[in-house]
Order: structure tokens, then sequence, then C-alpha cells
């Protein structure tokens, strides 16, 4: 929250500075020319390797202070002004980040509860990680469920693994072969190696007899 009122500050103190006589009657016109040359002799300098410049330049991309707003580009000009050991960088490097991944979060959020499937599965993983949220399996596992209904082979594959070793929901090897053997039958190599294994510890002739053992797949 700090993170984010610190950004929204500086946006607005750029806003600011960057148009200090819109109440003062100057044509609009000179000053979109100075804008832009600021954005020129900027950018010029930054290429050079001055690490002011980098970080002007940064802040301008993270504004949108007379270029278009970028935070990639924002966050590329400030890792070499941090580079060049210019210190307000770090900070605001880091600021700049964290907003960026809290939105990669919202984003995906509302693309999966359109019924995104990559957007479900990423979400799982964010989910199941504690990246960019506070860590819920079992919310992880309602979103890889639905992303491997949506067919994503690698959500088949990790819903085996829900079940498998009880990652949000309760244990139950034989889902954990059904989900595993619908990944296999994809071609996921690794979903192969779990069947098998869950298969030699309930088939002690598992691999002997070649058709029993591609029967697996099928």
């Amino acid at each position: 929250m700090k993170n984010t009122i610190l950004l929204l500050t500086l946006m607005t103190t750029m806003n600011l500075t960057a148009n200090p006589f819109t109440d003062r009657g100057v044509d609009n016109t000179s000053l979109v020319k100075q804008t832009s040359q600021k954005y020129f002799y900027a950018k010029r300098a930054a290429q050079r390797g001055n690490a002011q410049a980098q970080y002007d330049l940064g802040l301008m991309y993270a504004t949108g202070d007379g270029v278009q707003k970028n935070e990639a580009l924002a966050l590329t000009w400030f890792n070499r002004a941090a580079q060049n050991n210019f210190a307000k960088s770090v900070h605001v490097k880091s600021v700049v980040a964290t907003t960026r991944d809290s939105q990669k979060f919202r984003f995906a959020k509302e693309a999966a509860d359109r019924g995104n499937a990559r957007a479900q599965f990423d979400l799982a993983m964010m989910y199941l990680k504690g990246d960019n949220v506070q860590q819920n399996k079992k919310l992880a596992f309602n979103y890889f469920h639905k992303a491997a209904r949506n067919n994503i082979v690698e959500a088949k594959f990790q819903m085996g693994l829900n079940f498998s070793e009880g990652r949000g929901v309760r244990q139950q090897n034989q889902l954990a072969r059904y989900w595993f053997k619908l990944a296999a039958k994809a071609g996921h190599p690794q979903a192969m190696a779990y069947l098998a294994s869950i298969e030699k510890r309930v088939s002690p002739h598992y691999g002997q007899n070649r058709r029993v053992a591609f029967n697996f797949y099928r």
C-alpha cells in the first residue's frame, strides 16, 4: 500500500512539474514542443550513459511525461541508472516493480474469472506459490481444476500432483492416477513418470508385460 501511494505521489509530482505554466496562459503548443525536446535530450544523454538522464527517462516512462507510459521501459532505465550507482533509482525501481506485480495478479484474476484457460493456470500458480498474493492451496486447486477442464495439459499434471500430495485437497491416489493419465496421454513426460511410479506401487507386475504397460496410457 505504501509503495502504491509513493508511486501515485511521484506521478502527481511529475505531472505538476511537467507543466508548471498551465494556469499562466502559456501556449500549449510550445509546452508540447518543450516536453518532446526534454524527452529527446534525456534519451540521448541516457543512451550515452548519463545516470541522471537514465533516471529522468525512467520517470518519464513511469508517469507518461512527454512519452507514452511504459512500465517495462521505466524499469529498464531505472535499472541502468541503478547500475551507474544513482541512488534514487534503486528505491523507485522497487516501487514500480511492486506495482506492476500487483497489477499482474489483478489482470490474471479478471481474465481467469472470464474463462481464459491460460490465465486460470497462471492464477493457480500464483496461489500455489504465494506469488503476488497470499498463498492459498485450495484456491490454487480450484483454478488448476478449471484450467485442466479447459484442456491445459500442465494443469492436468498439477491436478495429479494435488491429489498425489494432498495439495489443497484430500490425498487420493486413484484421482491422482486419473489426472496423471490424462496428462500422459497428451504427452506430458513428467506425468508419464509419476503415473509409472504409482502403477509400480499398486501393481507388482507393472512393466513385465508390454501390453499391460501400454494400456495404462490409453
